[in-house]
């Protein structure tokens, strides 16, 4: 649910011209989607989004329940190539990939930039401190 200001945002012509093509959008497949960041970077310079603003607190966490606030922020992703996997109702830290190798998401991030994909969205995954919440995740591997 996009408040005032990010409905204006999307519908200016300079965001619909970055914004072209890109796949990150809401279920009906128009909308772009707003997701949330908590100002951590993965260790190869990827930036981590969640769907979910409690999952992207723990992004940005220093410790247990101590999270940033100066680091979360909200906006909108451009992807055109990304990688999706479903997670399969996994943890983000276990999850066999097609080979059943067990994977993490870090490990999966940096499979999907070795790749040629521009980012890597895992759908149905569960994250946070105890791995108690269900959402999607969004990597990016380039600020643009």
């Amino acid at each position: 649910m996009l408040d005032e200001q990010e409905k204006e945002i999307i519908r200016s012509d300079e965001f619909r011209k970055w914004f072209n093509g890109s796949v990150c959008v809401d279920e009906d497949g128009v909308t772009p989607m707003l997701v949330f960041y908590g100002g951590t970077r993965g260790e190869t310079l990827n930036y981590w989004f969640s769907d979910s603003n409690i999952v992207a607190k723990y992004f940005g966490a220093t410790a247990r329940g101590k999270f940033r606030k100066n680091r979360f922020h909200k906006g909108f992703l451009r992807m055109f190539n990304p990688l999706v996997v479903d997670w399969g109702y996994d943890a983000w830290s276990f999850h066999y990939d097609d080979s059943e190798n067990i994977v993490d998401t870090e490990t999966m991030a940096v499979s999907a930039r070795e790749d040629g994909y521009d980012g890597l969205i895992m759908r149905n995954i569960y994250e946070g401190e105890d791995e108690n919440y269900l959402c999607d995740d969004y990597v990016v591997f380039d600020k643009r």
